[in-house]
């Protein structure tokens, strides 16, 4: 599969993605939850058909919102798990609109 841009994001490329932590003083989305999200990304680009995924779908991932993280943790930077989703949602609805 391939984005947009032409890139093509693997089941591996989801399971390896890492993401910088926000600025000092700023907090991002807790690490956990986007970390438990990704691993159902993960599933569903290893196998895009299986039906315990169907609720997985580009517009679900594009309306996913995660929680900051515990005060005084910085988390992962919104921006950049942002764009990885976007691409990811853009990927699969190239596929499965």
């Amino acid at each position: 599969m391939t984005t947009p841009n032409g890139t093509t994001i693997t089941a591996a490329d989801v399971h390896h993605v890492a993401f910088p932590n926000p600025p000092f003083g700023r907090r991002g989305y807790d690490t956990d939850i986007v970390d438990n999200f990704l691993d159902s990304l993960e599933a569903k680009f290893a196998d895009p058909a299986n039906p315990e995924l169907a609720w997985l779908t580009p517009q679900a991932i594009r309306e996913i919102s995660f929680r900051k993280p515990p005060l005084g943790m910085r988390g992962y930077r919104a921006s950049g798990v942002d764009a990885f989703l976007e691409a990811c949602a853009a990927q699969l609805e190239q596929h499965h609109p």
